[in-house]
């Protein structure tokens, strides 16, 4: 049934995005993509039966996925658009995005060295490299480049919005009536009495998205139509539900960090009901949902508390579990190769010894540094950093009534629910991870072009001939 729908999916994409070209609608390319990332999940950890993905199709045949070369073609295209337009004109300063082409350009440049050193190109291709780092520049430039006009970035929202409610309602009935997500490593291999909304982590970061704007929308503006505010209420509540009974400590964890930006963004007293919500949140994942998840029989994984796999008798231990496989790649990396890492293609231990585990770490900062040194970690941190930064002080500078300051402080929202995951997670493997991190860092940019509301490109950035 998966391998269908992917390939349904795929050829749609295919067939829609040529009609858009052809029609010279080619901002609708870049929305049927995002439909694809958030209507479709990319992790099948647990699963009893195989689940194919969209995001894999390709892979054994080609040495990157279909998905992948949609990308590559797509940047290529709008690339194009933008090198032989006529009414090209300077963009807004940003900063974070130079640091951005930066971290491209040295990850390309090592992709081809390992060309040159007689690497495989698929290994030098592999997702458990860098080649996803590629990816999430390519994205955020394909938005930079197609976002034209400040109706296009509501179109993006809007869309963005709508699947999220599809995908979390989807999720909310799946499970309540279904037994919720099939993929659902505690129950199948753990043996935990859990059932979960959706295993793969990149959901509950969207939803952290979708829950961000609709309480901003619900606080900050008021809404005299009934159907929008039931639908806002309707999507804060089924994002914050889908995340807190995905029972990802990640998740839980990001969540902790979005509640605490939007209470500091928000005025005093919807601060207050923020925090009254908050706490009635947290008390239901530190009472039932936790003891759901950290209680019961104990699987093979051997953990029956919440910090289980990064403890030994107790104590945080960097000699036993999680904790251990970051201790050890950071140790090998720093002893044998510090500036420039083993490669993207490169293992810190012997295949024998931990099988594919070798080739990646838990932790987004170690396996940059693992694969890249401390020079790749450098030029990845970078333009985070600078992110951050450039948001909060260009905050100030949107209009108090502009339609697009919610949607970046909610982007901005979504990058501050993945610190947990770029810290103790795998982004930096799966491909659809660091594709939302790319959305979130364009919406972000994109949002901050158009803060005049409803001014056109042509008078305030770029106006791009439509081909």
């Amino acid at each position: 049934m998966s391998e269908t729908i992917t390939s349904v999916a795929l050829v749609f994409l295919a067939f829609a995005s040529v009609s858009a070209v052809v029609f010279r609608r080619s901002h609708y390319i870049i929305l049927l993509y995002c439909m694809v990332l958030f209507l479709f999940t990319s992790s099948d950890i647990g699963a009893t039966e195989k689940i194919i993905l969209i995001y894999d199709r390709g892979v054994g045949a080609l040495p990157i996925t279909i998905l992948n070369i949609y990308l590559v073609v797509v940047f290529v295209y709008f690339l194009c658009l933008r090198i032989f337009s006529r009414h090209h004109k300077a963009t807004e300063s940003f900063r974070p995005g130079r640091r951005i082409y930066i971290l491209l350009a040295f990850c390309i440049l090592y992709l081809l060295f390992g060309v040159v050193t007689d690497i495989s190109i698929r290994e030098i291709l592999s997702g458990r490299g860098i080649m996803n780092i590629i990816n999430m520049c390519l994205l955020i430039s394909i938005l930079m480049f197609s976002i034209e006009s400040s109706e296009i970035l509501n179109e993006l929202k809007n869309i963005s919005l709508f699947c999220l409610f599809i995908s979390a309602m989807y999720g909310f009935i799946r499970y309540i009536l279904f037994g919720g997500d099939p993929a659902n490593f505690y129950a199948n291999v753990e043996n935990l009495d859990v059932r979960l909304t959706y295993v793969d982590i990149g959901n509950s970061i969207l939803f952290g998205f979708s829950f961000s704007y609709s309480v901003l929308k619900l606080l900050k503006e008021h809404l005299s139509d009934m159907k929008s505010r039931v639908f806002f209420i309707s999507l804060s509540f089924l994002s914050l539900f889908n995340i807190i009974f995905s029972y990802r400590r990640t998740a839980w964890a990001g969540l902790l960090i979005l509640l605490i930006w939007l209470i500091l963004i928000l005025e005093f007293k919807k601060k207050l009901v923020l925090i009254i919500v908050a706490f009635i949140g947290i008390s239901i994942v530190g009472t039932y949902v936790v003891s759901k998840r950290f209680t019961g029989k104990i699987g093979v994984a051997g953990h029956s508390t919440i910090y289980g796999d990064i403890t030994s008798k107790g104590q945080v231990s960097i000699t036993r579990g999680r904790f251990s496989e970051l201790s050890n790649a950071t140790m090998a990396t720093l002893k044998e190769h510090p500036f420039l890492g083993f490669g993207p293609w490169g293992r810190y231990s012997a295949r024998a010894e931990l099988g594919n585990f070798a080739y990646f770490t838990h932790s987004s900062i170690v396996h940059m540094l693992f694969k890249t040194g401390t020079i790749g970690l450098y030029l990845f941190c970078w333009p985070l950093i600078s992110l951050a930064l450039w948001t909060i002080t260009r905050r100030k500078l949107f209009p108090k009534d502009s339609k697009f300051k919610i949607l970046s402080d909610s982007a901005f929202g979504g990058f501050l629910f993945s610190i947990p995951d770029i810290l103790f997670g795998t982004p930096i493997i799966i491909y659809r991870h660091l594709q939302i991190l790319g959305f979130f860092i364009a919406v972000i940019y994109c949002s901050y072009v158009f803060r005049n509301a409803g001014i056109n490109r042509e008078n305030h950035i770029i106006k791009q001939s439509r081909l």
